[in-house]
């Protein structure tokens, strides 16, 4: 959590975050529009029938997307903000949807926040 910036909510800065999956391998990501796991995210939600969630630009969805697209199972994700949990479609919410099957995402943040997130099947 130490090498991650601080996030200042007042200045609307991104969050960013350290994927570290099941090798060992660790991945910076950051939230935003415009970049190709956001494209992939939005490609996911047409494939599946889904409404295009603004969610898509946020980092811990970004982070399910490339879990999907490079097959990791298992990973953690450190965040320099909370996941979302604004009413309705939240990242709470949607991140099961986006992980792979089966995958488990467990994610840390501040204040001491951890949870477990898992893909749900789509069968």
């Amino acid at each position: 959590m130490r090498r991650l910036p601080k996030r200042n909510p007042d200045n609307n800065d991104p969050t960013t975050g350290i994927l570290v999956d099941e090798t060992g391998k660790r991945q910076s990501f950051v939230s935003g529009r415009g970049d190709y796991l956001e494209e992939k995210a939005l490609d996911l939600c047409k494939e599946k029938g889904w409404q295009p969630f603004d969610r898509t630009r946020h980092t811990e969805i970004k982070v399910a997307v490339h879990m999907r697209l490079t097959g990791v199972e298992r990973a953690t994700l450190y965040l320099n903000n909370e996941p979302c949990d604004i009413p309705g479609a939240n990242c709470r919410i949607l991140l099961p949807r986006f992980l792979p099957p089966g995958a488990e995402l467990v994610v840390y943040g501040p204040n001491g926040y951890r949870e477990t997130f898992k893909g749900k099947s789509e069968g």
